[in-house]
């Protein structure tokens, strides 16, 4: 019977380039293939709509404006909310290296997620429902702009221009500020890079109103000015309301959390009511209920609690009619949910200003949409590199080390140069040598002092019994394969 062999390499380099194979599998499923899973198992809800020839007749509503028109065609808007990119004032007193692997993490999930998400679904719309940054309206204008680049180059794409399919001017009290504590100037700028925080979108004879109502909770005039003048002209007590409405604000509407509860998708149990410095989980109940009576919006979106809630307010004129709200859940990995994700809007609308209160014209469907669960990948990542370094250490310390430049006794079956002789009398030299050495080190009555190595001798001799056991090459060998492991995650990353 022959004897069982070891698993063998003919050298390092066929090691390196299994394990490297390996990490490549890996990269490959958690950076291409884990996010396009995640983005085909979200599919645009289905719109019932009329087929006659009459309705399938668009009826163009204003000559200025392409949207404002009223038909059967379906349109597709992703929703985003919460962002909230990551930087020091997330993490105050953190290590730098340490933020700066953080900061890379989300913004490598946010970015290989968004992108799988767009290209699966195709949106004819995206809407972002506030705060992009997580210190944006604290920040200098020079940290500003950078931290404007990088979410540019996680967000921004060429189909998708700002103001015409891409929409990112509703603001977040971390952008701007809450209530009386906003801040003006980083109001100013907001607006300046992202948009108009108060505006009315018509799509398909729709109305999707942006309403900065963080601004417009607060008490000083100089702040709410511009959103009190907008909610007033264009929703006035005298305006009748002619298209349907779609609400985006980024604080929630006031609810009393025990008689309206969020539904099951919710991943904690509590609704928070709360506030504190520059923020309001949710408005006040006047400016929620007047905002209700007055836009009277069919569907309402909102971002800000990171977690997802679906509520029908009742009506606070005490007519027989609910309006519906969903908070949408944060697409971060970092917003302290388990399950980040994006809210899909599908809608029709076949009615016209002149018959807008026929009954089901303006018909719609959404659903939650989940991105990979976080923190899996690094898990793996971290067990694909325990292992690679556990297989690279046994394949360093199961060559060939000898302890001197020959073997004590020749092996069966193996040639040897040196005759048995030689070898033994060897043997028996070094042996004698050896007890000499141990009998100087014997103190003696006279002299009790025991010579002290120095510290060059001592890294010497470490140096040499790394060298014999293969510590040296395991070094040199893990070192070499890290580099090449991170060169290999950068093409994934950059070419993703």
């Amino acid at each position: 019977m022959r004897p069982r062999t070891m698993l063998k390499f003919r050298s390092i380099h066929h090691v390196i380039v299994l394990i490297l194979v390996a990490w490549a599998i890996v990269f490959a499923y958690h950076e291409r293939y884990s996010p396009y899973k995640a983005a085909a198992r979200c599919q645009w809800p289905q719109i019932n709509v009329e087929s006659s020839a009459e309705q399938q007749q668009p009826v163009v509503i204003d000559d200025q404006n392409p949207d404002s028109v009223a038909s059967n065609d379906v349109i597709n808007i992703m929703l985003v909310a919460d962002p909230q990119l990551i930087d020091s004032h997330t993490y105050p007193g953190r290590n730098k290296l340490l933020l700066k692997l953080s900061q890379h993490t989300v913004d490598v999930y946010l970015k290989k997620n968004y992108k799988a998400m767009l290209r699966a679904l195709n949106p004819s719309y995206v809407f972002f429902l506030g705060d992009y940054l997580d210190n944006g309206r604290s920040s200098t204008d020079k940290y500003f702009r950078g931290q404007l680049e990088r979410f540019n180059s996680i967000f921004k794409r060429k189909k998708y221009k700002k103001g015409k399919k891409w929409m990112i001017n509703l603001p977040g009290n971390h952008d701007i500020g809450w209530a009386d504590g906003v801040k003006i100037p980083s109001r100013k700028r907001f607006k300046k890079y992202f948009g108009n925080p108060n505006s009315v979108k018509v799509i398909n004879n729709v109305e999707f109103i942006s309403l900065d109502t963080i601004s417009l909770s607060a008490m000083e005039e100089s702040i709410y000015g511009p959103a009190r003048e907008f909610f007033d002209t264009n929703f006035g007590t005298s305006i009748v309301k002619t298209k349907p409405r779609v609400l985006f604000t980024h604080v929630p509407l006031y609810r009393d959390p025990n008689e309206l509860t969020c539904g099951p998708l919710r991943e904690s149990s509590v609704f928070h009511t709360s506030k504190g410095y520059q923020y309001q989980s949710v408005l006040s109940p006047e400016l929620s209920s007047d905002i209700l009576n007055r836009i009277k919006p069919d569907l309402i979106f909102s971002g800000d609690d990171h977690d997802y809630c679906d509520v029908n307010h009742p009506s606070p004129s005490g007519e027989n009619e609910t309006f519906r709200e969903i908070t949408v859940k944060s697409i971060s990995m970092a917003m302290g949910i388990k399950y980040p994700a994006i809210q899909i809007l599908s809608f029709a609308n076949s009615g016209n200003d002149n018959d807008y209160n026929i009954q089901n014209q303006f018909k719609y469907e959404t659903n939650l949409c989940y991105l990979p669960t976080p923190y899996i990948n690094i898990a793996c990542y971290v067990v694909t590199a325990v292992v690679s370094g556990l297989v690279l250490l046994w394949y360093d310390l199961s060559r060939k080390h000898p302890r001197h430049g020959y073997a004590t006794l020749p092996l069966a079956g193996q040639p040897s140069t040196v005759s048995t002789t030689r070898r033994i009398s060897d043997f028996l030299k070094e042996q004698d040598e050896a007890k000499e050495v141990v009998m100087s080190s014997i103190p003696n009555y006279t002299n009790t002092k025991v010579p002290q190595e120095s510290m060059a001798e001592k890294m010497k001799e470490l140096g040499a019994m790394l060298k014999r056991t293969g510590l040296v090459q395991f070094l040199k060998h893990a070192a070499i394969t890290g580099m090449l492991v991170i060169l290999l995650y950068t093409w994934f990353i950059v070419t993703a």
